[in-house]
């Protein structure tokens, strides 16, 4: 019995459908990222044994084959640029315009990657933004491989990238991930604010317009910006004593490909092609001003969190992940936090100081509530008054030497005190296959009606992490 094409193309289409792969919903805040790359792993395995099957096979799947593109290997990133640009036959559009998401991670569990080609093509991707003009989300990690010690130690990134991506992406943008890719704050606020679908954004390594370049032992030195306007400085001096011994890594990346040329993994049309996208890189026309209204975004992550935010309208942000360094006023700054953002019902907060009752204060909607203890000082105090909607704590301990035990011992004298009628959850994330020796009080916790659970999970290596102080 034959059947219409249409009815091979649904049924093709449902098979091999993977909903988790284009969630931009404020559940994705929690999402397993390796089970969804695995889901996709599995629907791409069937995608290319159905297009197997028979030419009218092939066509219907050709469609599907490059809507999720992912890659782990430098390696293949000269091909898939090839790829992406080729126009199948009877098309009149090249495969890069049927990418709607693009993955890639690079350096991680110690695999090498020739991280010399960052400089030749990095800031547009090796011409991946300009070839995948549709694309709906990008996830992407780069670990420096060249700073061993540091692995989580971000590439510097000339700001044609950014220009490049808010060029191709400003009308399609739904979920933006960058880990491992230095941006500046200003670069980030012109980038953003042609992003009108963005949903989702998740940024580690953001830094301010001004890093202060003084020797935090002397205190020598004076303010600079690390960065010129057009050209990141090869070195990374100007940065603080924390991540000195990282600057000679960056040093030795950024001057190996000068000294060595082509890295050769392109040719030298390609490789002119880069220099030329570098060279005539600009912003998009836009013709409003600030506040710049991204009325779909939902849940934002920055590692670093100031008053340039209010550059920004953002009305609909319910999920907020910021990190507090040690410099800011923890108070002051979650009370400026609150205002910009009264409805936030989810907040993962990382800094050295755990302000438990004034983030309780700020934030009357919270429901859900993440405190990282990493070099945190915690000064528990009982809240002001009740707060009614907060159900779950969660304490990821991002290393074995922190005790959780003084935190929960608060929570559940919260809890006892009737300030947090709502709580049902407290649960304790430790990375790696530790086992803590700690006396965690189970039976107290089950006897105020709150589940006290331990995760221990693999140390992560997709969804990346909040930079630390």
């Amino acid at each position: 019995m034959n059947f219409p094409l249409e009815i091979y193309h649904a049924i093709v289409r449902e098979a091999t459908r993977v909903p988790e792969a284009f969630d931009t919903s404020v559940s994705v805040i929690r999402e397993d990222r390796e089970a969804v790359l695995q889901l996709i792993h599995q629907s791409m395995l069937m995608k290319t044994a159905l297009s197997l099957v028979s030419k009218t096979f092939r066509d219907i799947t050709e469609p599907y084959l490059y809507e999720i593109v992912i890659f782990f290997n430098f390696d293949h990133v000269p091909t898939l640029l090839k790829l992406f640009r080729s126009t199948p036959p009877g098309s009149h559009t090249p495969l890069g315009h049927r990418c709607r998401r693009l993955d890639f991670y690079l350096g991680l569990g110690g695999e090498p990657y020739p991280d010399y080609a960052w400089n030749e093509g990095a800031h547009t991707l090796w011409g991946l933004v300009p070839a995948c003009p549709r694309l709906e989300i990008l996830i992407c990690r780069a670990v420096f491989v060249g700073a061993r010690e540091f692995p989580e130690f971000p590439h510097i990134t000339h700001k044609s990238l950014w220009k490049t991506i808010a060029r191709c992406w400003a009308g399609t943008l739904r979920r933006f991930e960058l880990y491992g890719f230095h941006i500046r704050m200003d670069f980030l606020e012109l980038m953003l604010r042609y992003f009108s679908k963005l949903e989702v954004c998740h940024i580690t390594h953001l830094v301010a317009f001004k890093e202060a370049a003084k020797d935090r032992e002397s205190g020598e030195g004076e303010d600079v910006d690390v960065f010129d306007d057009e050209e990141p400085k090869a070195t990374l001096s100007g940065f603080p004593r924390r991540i000195w011994g990282q600057d000679v890594a960056a040093s030795y990346a950024a001057d190996r490909a000068e000294s060595e040329g082509p890295s050769g993994w392109f040719d030298t049309d390609t490789v002119a092609e880069f220099a030329e996208a570098k060279r005539s890189a600009s912003w998009p026309p836009f013709n409003g001003t600030a506040p710049y209204r991204l009325p779909s975004l939902h849940t934002l992550s920055l590692n670093y969190f100031n008053e340039r935010i209010t550059q920004f309208d953002l009305p609909s942000v319910r999920q907020l992940a910021a990190h507090f360094p040690s410099y800011v006023d923890n108070k002051q700054m979650l009370a400026k936090t609150h205002q910009y953002f009264p409805a936030v019902t989810t907040v993962n907060h990382t800094g050295v100081e755990t302000p438990l009752n004034d983030i309780l204060t700020f934030f009357p909607l919270l429901t859900d509530l993440t405190l990282h203890i990493y070099k945190t000082k915690f000064y528990p105090s009982t809240p002001d008054k009740p707060h009614l909607n907060l159900a779950i704590v969660r304490f990821p301990l991002c290393r074995s030497i922190f005790d959780a035990a003084p935190y929960i011992d608060a929570v559940l004298s919260y809890v006892q005190a009737g300030m947090l009628p709502s709580l049902r959850t407290v649960e304790i994330t430790r990375y790696g296959m530790y086992l803590p020796d700690e006396d965690l009080p189970f039976d107290e916790s089950e006897a105020l009606g709150v589940e006290l659970r331990v995760r221990i999970v693999e140390q992560f290596r997709m969804n990346g992490a909040i930079d630390r102080d």
